[in-house]
């Protein structure tokens, strides 16, 4: 990408050259003919380089297009951040996301794949285009904390399962336990090494 911008820049240079030569010969009076010949050598620049312009210029529309829409993602969602649209999800469930606002016949997708027309009408028409989110795609569940990597730091241990827990459960009218025949403990508050009475003035 370096290449390409470094192309860019010298094509910005020779272009700007080339209008301050146009400028210079219309202040000296250079007729209409000769201004057709210096025009003919402005589009003798080199294909290469003009390629390299169209290229710069299609990923630059591309990139200004993936941000519109990551913008009007993010603003669906409720959120005054941009948010990474996630292409292939809607791809596989148009029906969870609906863009208003494209032109009939025109399928959301990527900017990739879009042709330099189409991603310029876009810019040209974002004011009326916008995201409506009937389903919202679920993202994993993040887990506090940072990625355990080292196993002597896992909360699991070694044997790859965690000792049963009991659990104590109240009986039901199934399991043939009378509710009358069940014993039940109460600690007084007194007995209770925890437990502390203040007297209050």
């Amino acid at each position: 990408m370096d290449r390409f911008l470094l192309l860019f820049k010298i094509e910005r240079v020779v272009i700007r050259s080339l209008l301050l030569q146009r400028l210079s010969l219309k202040e000296k009076g250079v007729t209409e003919e000769e201004r057709a010949a210096e025009l003919q050598k402005t589009k003798t620049i080199s294909p290469v380089n003009r390629l390299t312009v169209d290229i710069v210029e299609l990923e630059a529309l591309r990139k200004s297009v993936e941000d519109f829409f990551c913008f009007c993602y993010g603003k669906a969602l409720g959120k005054s951040t941009v948010v990474p649209v996630p292409y292939e999800k809607i791809q596989r469930d148009q029906s969870a996301v609906v863009v208003q606002g494209l032109p009939e016949g025109l399928a959301f997708k990527h900017p990739a794949n879009y042709d330099v027309s189409t991603l310029k009408w876009i810019l040209e028409n974002k004011s009326g285009i916008s995201f409506i989110i009937k389903r919202p795609f679920l993202e994993p569940k993040k887990h506090l904390g940072a990625h355990v990597a080292d196993p002597s730091h896992s909360i699991i241990p070694p044997g790859g399962s965690c000792p049963p827990i009991q659990v104590k459960t109240e009986p039901n009218e199934d399991s043939g336990i009378s509710l009358e025949m069940a014993t039940v403990t109460v600690k007084e508050e007194s007995e209770d090494p925890d437990y502390y009475q203040y007297n209050i003035p």
